[in-house]
């Protein structure tokens, strides 16, 4: 749709319609929009990922190869089996201690303060 500015020529002004079309100043619009909409979206991202990381905490996490390296270094605590694809871990009862290829062997307390959760299934 277009829309004429200015004075007719058929009125005697001679001056010359100047046409700006609507679809021109929506798209302009529309663009300031779209940039509106960008740095909207990239502050909330920023804010998720600054909230997310106040919260956040490492714990260090010392892990063993072998159970006889976890006892020396923690020899009051408890050994445990930590299967970190699962994130829980196995006492010494349990039927999954010391099976699979994604765990090692740490100190309980450590796996605790890790976040790590004790895994209620294989007891015997």
């Amino acid at each position: 749709m277009l829309q004429y500015f200015g004075t007719d020529s058929a009125r005697g002004s001679g001056a010359v319609k100047q046409k700006v079309s609507f679809d021109q100043t929506r798209g302009q619009g529309v663009l300031s929009m779209r940039i509106s909409l960008m740095c909207a979206i990239c502050l909330l991202t920023a804010l998720v990922v600054v909230a997310g990381t106040l919260n956040a905490t490492a714990i260090p996490l010392t892990v063993f190869r072998y159970e006889a390296q976890a006892q020396r270094h923690c020899p009051t605590d408890t050994v445990v089996w930590l299967d970190f694809r699962k994130e829980i871990y196995y006492s010494k009862h349990q039927k999954h201690y010391a099976q699979g290829n994604t765990g090692n062997f740490v100190c309980r307390k450590q796996a605790r303060s890790g976040g790590y959760r004790r895994s209620l299934f294989g007891l015997r």
